[in-house]
Order: C-alpha cells, then structure tokens, then sequence
C-alpha cells in the first residue's frame, strides 16, 4: 500500500481491537497488514461520522452547532465517559455556560438538545469540535510542529 512512512504508538488495547479485525506484522503489505486494517478503520470512522451528524440526523440548529464546537472546552481530552454523558458533563462547566449565554444561544436549550442525542451523535459533534479548534498541521512545516 503506497504512502507516507510514518510510526505510531498504541496501546495495547488498540493493537488488539486491530488484531480482532485480522491486523497482524506484514512489512511486504497485504488486506491484513496493520497499515491496511488501520486504513479501514479510519474510512470506517470517516463514514459513521458523515451519517451521525446530529444536523442531518435530528435537525441540530446551526446556531447550537456553532457555537457548541467553538467552545466545548478541550474536545481532545474528553474521555468515552464525558462524552456518553456530554450535557452532564458541560453543565458542570460555568465558563462553557457564560460562554454560549454571551454568543445568544439558551445553555438550557443547549443542554436538554444533547440530552436528547444517541451516543453516536455526541461523538460526531465532538469530532467537529476537535475539527474547528485543533491547529491545522497541514499548514506547518515539520520545524514548526
């Protein structure tokens, strides 16, 4: 499979979900070399992210939207747990609450409107958090990363 070289970490949990799929060492590739199986993963995810956005899904107002992933704090930190349990979770949160309150949309409204979201689209509206507020590496050059 052509690409880029590069190396990750994982822990071993991870490796073993990828082994469950057949993931196993083939440094001559193959439809079961790690590299493949994490290949598939990721459009896998790329696929369920598409069908679980909760403004498509459940018709999640735009403004909501907006304002949600420019300040849920540290999208990237947030553990399976708080993310199950999201509106728990940001009503804990004064400074997210100030925030929304100060950008016009109704924290209470906010709130019951993830409560009422499958787990699914809760981690679809984190992965956009983590969209809109992760640095764009793309952008860098190596030295700058």
């Amino acid at each position: 499979m052509p690409g880029e070289a590069t190396t990750i970490r994982m822990r071993a949990a991870h490796r073993r979900f990828l082994e469950k799929r057949g993931a196993r060492s083939h440094r001559g590739g193959s439809a079961f070399s790690r590299s493949a199986v994490v290949e598939r993963a990721l459009e896998e995810l790329a696929l369920y992210l598409k069908w679980t956005d909760p403004r498509k899904t459940r018709g999640f107002p735009e403004a909501m939207h907006m304002v949600l992933v420019r300040h849920l704090p540290e999208p990237w930190q947030l553990t399976p747990h708080e993310i199950e349990t999201l509106e728990g979770f940001l009503r804990r949160s004064s400074e997210f609450l100030e925030a929304i309150a100060a950008d016009g949309v109704d924290p209470e409204a906010l709130l019951d409107a993830i409560g009422a979201m499958a787990v699914p689209e809760k981690v679809s509206l984190v992965d956009q958090a983590v969209l809109a507020q992760a640095p764009a590496m793309a952008d860098t050059s190596p030295e700058e990363r």
